[in-house]
């Protein structure tokens, strides 16, 4: 069965404790809004959340009386240790999860989110044989990350996109090496900037990477739900 046929739709979230506020908006909110048919496959990567905590936000999410399943899984975070601090180390590991988890497609969502509109209109579009799917809402020359990018020698009219939310195609991201090609020497690019927010890919990732309408950064947005290639 194809990812797009499956009504499991598969979501990993990267956390900490420091975190777990916005972990449960996040997840509730999501199931809240997610198509009746469907269902989430919740994985929780954590270095430091425990199963008490997975209880409380189980106990959240009943609330929905949706279908969903919870999994946590221990993260290690000593292959990140030489890159910058972040409040921590748990935003890089998101680089690895499509190398751990088994399913062929994945959402990848940060933990402070206020999800409005249904996962399942992300989860079922054309990836159109990428490795990443994302949002960009501009270009990195209006962005606030504007002169970090440019010391990188990155193109200003390149799409800025949402690192918190990413649709990955874990066999093309495995065949592509996109963990791999990920630049510790440039101070992690992807979460490395001084706005902890959207992010642009490493240059040679460009060729891996969908970009996806405005409507999943803003719902409501009076766009089509279609992708460009970049």
């Amino acid at each position: 069965m194809s990812a797009v046929d499956d009504r499991h739709i598969s979501v990993a979230l990267c956390v900490d404790r420091n975190v777990l506020p916005g972990l449960h908006v996040t997840l509730f909110t999501a199931l809240t809004h997610l198509d009746a048919t469907r269902a989430l496959d919740i994985h929780l990567f954590s270095d430091s959340v425990g199963p008490h905590d997975c209880e409380r936000v189980t106990e959240t999410l009943k609330r929905t009386n949706r279908p969903f399943r919870l999994q946590l899984r221990p993260a290690d975070t000593s292959t990140f240790r030489n890159l910058p601090w972040q409040g921590g180390w748990m935003t890089y590991v998101r680089l690895i999860v499509p190398g751990v988890l088994s399913k062929s497609r994945l959402l990848y969502l940060d933990a402070d989110l206020l999800v409005l509109t249904d996962l399942s209109a992300l989860w079922d579009l054309d990836m159109q044989g990428r490795a990443v799917g994302a949002v960009s809402y501009t270009t990195i020359r209006l962005s606030n990350d504007r002169r970090f990018f440019e010391t990188l020698g990155y193109d200003l009219d390149a799409p800025y996109l949402n690192a918190g939310v990413l649709l990955i195609d874990r066999e093309k991201w495995i065949q592509s090496a996109v963990a791999e090609k990920m630049p510790a020497d440039r101070g992690a690019v992807w979460q490395g900037s001084p706005n902890h927010g959207p992010k642009y890919p490493e240059p040679r990732l460009v060729s891996q990477l969908c970009v996806y309408t405005q409507a999943f950064q803003y719902p409501g947005v009076s766009e089509s739900a279609s992708t460009r290639r970049v």
